[in-house]
């Protein structure tokens, strides 16, 4: 993209190589970057191996008040506001929200706390999966799958257990909801210099909701939650997992439709036109973003980079279904996480689920 024209930035996560400067994203390709060169970080206080980066300056640990997801889109509308040419732009906005640990301002928390715990995780799969059909995302008949193993009955667990899986839930509620408030500052910001409806805008999950560590009460010590200090593994559980990939099975890292599938919504009112507002059922998957990108932008994927031959992209454009709803899908999709594996072509699917012994048997 950047010698088609645009200027390149990106802000949140990177996770694709930090122990050397040659991996890190100005040294990529990319022209701006703030963000976390590591995967998860503390949400309210990164410091360290996780902490914060400007292109290639590591920052010091932030004092005062401070939430990750209103830094990177901070720094995502400086990059664009500060771009002295008229140049095209691309930005890639990666946030962390709603990984784990569990950190969430306490005021968008109180807009949750109490909302999950008199439904549970049974009811609130039912609620979810009706409302799904009414929206028209799925259609009449989707059934619901069992609940997953690793979940009790919600009218099984203690009144303690109860109370404290509705504050991590409230609190993984609190993190989408500032990511949703964040997006609107962006889209506000893209509306008053008048690009919004000449910006290709594709949002999506990188996979379904993520259970680790893989305890229905959501692993780790509750004190942990909110614990500024604390950038590790502390989560919601399985069972609110579970409700969030309705109405499918598993969850991340698995390669079920749980743990794989994810809406995909794009915004372009310039170059969408009559597709505005329809649903499109067909299956993309991640690899088909750079040639639709490459497509609407006019840039050429090259064989060979500073001496080095590049992989030549897996994907195909999906931008013909977004304009007028055309697409046939040319190749097979393949995956692998963790040892499971997956392949697709068209509506047949074949699956190999790795248990902990090395086991498995395609499904």
């Amino acid at each position: 993209l950047g010698e088609a024209g645009y200027q390149t930035y990106l802000a949140g996560k990177w996770h694709l190589g930090y122990h050397t400067p040659d991996r890190w994203p100005l040294q990529r390709g990319l022209d701006r970057f703030y963000g976390a060169i590591a995967g998860a970080t503390s949400y309210l206080k990164p410091k360290g191996s996780r902490g914060m980066m400007l292109d290639n300056t590591p920052l010091a640990s932030p004092e005062g008040e401070f939430y990750t997801t209103d830094s990177f889109t901070d720094y995502a509308m400086r990059f664009i506001g500060e771009q002295s040419d008229d140049a095209p732009f691309f930005l890639y906005l990666a946030y962390t929200a709603p990984h784990w640990p569990l950190h969430a301002r306490e005021e968008d928390i109180q807009k949750f706390v109490g909302k999950y715990r008199d439904v549970g995780w049974d009811e609130l799969r039912e609620r979810r999966l009706a409302r799904q059909v009414e929206l028209g995302l799925l259609e009449e008949g989707q059934e619901l799958s069992p609940r997953d193993d690793g979940a009790r009955p919600w009218n099984d667990l203690t009144e303690e257990q109860k109370d404290q899986l509705d504050y991590r839930m409230a609190v993984y509620a609190a993190q989408v909801h500032r990511m949703d408030w964040n997006i609107g500052r962006l889209m506000d910001f893209l509306e008053d210099k008048d690009e919004l409806d000449n910006t290709l805008i594709l949002f999506l999950s990188d996979n379904g909701g993520c259970a680790e560590p893989y305890d229905d009460l959501g692993g780790k010590d509750f004190s942990l939650i909110n614990d500024p200090d604390y950038g590790g593994v502390s989560s919601y559980g399985q069972g609110w997992a579970n409700a969030s990939n309705t109405p499918f099975r598993r969850f991340k890292v698995w390669l079920h439709e749980g743990g794989i599938s994810t809406p995909l919504i794009a915004h372009w009112p310039s170059g969408i036109g009559e597709m505005q507002g329809e649903w499109l059922r067909m299956a993309a998957w991640v690899p088909d973003l750079m040639p639709t990108v490459l497509e609407a932008s006019g840039a050429d994927y090259p064989e060979t980079h500073n001496g080095y031959a590049i992989t030549p992209f897996v994907g195909q454009s999906i931008l013909p279904a977004l304009k007028n709803g055309d697409f046939e899908r040319e190749r097979w999709m393949f995956w692998e996480h963790m040892d499971h594996r997956a392949v697709r072509q068209e509506n047949w699917k074949a699956l190999l689920e790795r248990e902990k012994d090395g086991s498995g048997q395609w499904q």
